[in-house]
């Protein structure tokens, strides 16, 4: 078995005939061509691309793909327009670097590959307009450091944005998560912390936090399928253990309130929450008139 706990893990999850639907959620397909083109496609990077584009990314402007793995966010963001550095420390060809690089090749579609850790990338700082996270703070072997690095590497008026994050409590929660998780006995590479250390860390670093996301306020969020119909099962599933009331009041704005805030506060352990930050500078926040045309002129002299 490779020992190499990403590509362990893929491999792994292949092999397990309970598994198809979650590798096909989780865009872990054998085709990796067919994966990107699913997650390029998805509701998921839609709305991404709106909050992105929401706080001043300009058209062609400069993503960093932070733990990029197979590639599918790279790509998405390739074909919608940007330039792309695929930040991967993994050189493997399950899950990792290869698979990138033969992603590239097989589409035609540009993607440069860096192969280095989030918290020292060795990038140009004040150099990216998006540093753009999937899955990733919860990995960080230095969350305050790769909050850091992000900061650095951005130009003044760049975001980040920090999807799919695991929620936590508190300890107990995450030794439960932990149990729960379908390859942390495997690996061992699973994480999460609670809401605020999250936000303590981008705070610190100096980054102003634009919008948190909570579980259900997003299809970004979903999980594990982040689809619109992923909420909508959800919603009648509640609905149905609250029978008769649950029917009656199931469409109202409270009860909508209600069940995002109960997800928030009091959801299962490993929620997914994600976040949009700026960095200071020139125009802050992101969407400024004066931002776009400093990124403009910056773009031009490179």
């Amino acid at each position: 078995m490779n020992t190499n706990p990403w590509e362990t893990e893929v491999e792994w999850l292949r092999k397990q005939p309970d598994m198809k639907q979650f590798i096909i959620d989780c865009y872990m397909d054998e085709d990796v061509t067919i994966a990107a083109e699913r997650f390029s496609q998805s509701e998921e990077f839609a709305e991404v691309r709106k909050w992105a584009v929401h706080w001043g990314l300009p058209q062609g402007g400069k993503v960093l793909d932070v733990g990029a793995g197979s590639g599918i966010s790279s790509y998405a963001w390739a074909v919608a327009g940007y330039e792309v550095v695929a930040l991967e420390p993994n050189p493997g060809d399950t899950a990792g670097a290869g698979v990138i690089r033969r992603l590239s090749n097989q589409t035609g579609v540009p993607i440069e590959i860096c192969l280095e850790h989030g918290e020292r990338t060795g990038l140009t700082g004040d150099s990216f307009d998006v540093v753009y996270c999937r899955e990733v703070l919860h990995h960080a072997a230095d969350l305050n450091q790769m909050c850091r690095e992000s900061y650095r590497i951005l130009r003044p008026g760049g975001i980040m944005i920090a999807t799919r994050e695991h929620v936590i409590n508190g300890p107990a929660q995450l030794s439960q998560f932990l149990q729960q998780h379908p390859t942390y006995w495997l690996t061992g590479t699973e994480s999460a912390y609670p809401l605020s250390e999250y936000q303590r860390a981008l705070m610190q670093t100096g980054f102003k936090i634009l919008r948190t996301y909570g579980p259900m306020d997003t299809v970004v969020n979903y999980y594990p399928t982040p689809s619109a119909a992923a909420n909508a099962q959800a919603l009648r599933s509640a609905k149905t253990h609250l029978g008769f009331v649950g029917s009656v009041v199931g469409q109202t704005t409270w009860w909508q309130a209600f069940w995002r805030a109960w997800h928030r506060r009091a959801g299962s352990p490993g929620r997914l929450c994600s976040f949009v930050a700026v960095k200071p500078g020139i125009g802050t926040p992101g969407g400024s008139f004066a931002t776009r045309i400093f990124r403009l002129c910056r773009k031009d002299t490179e």
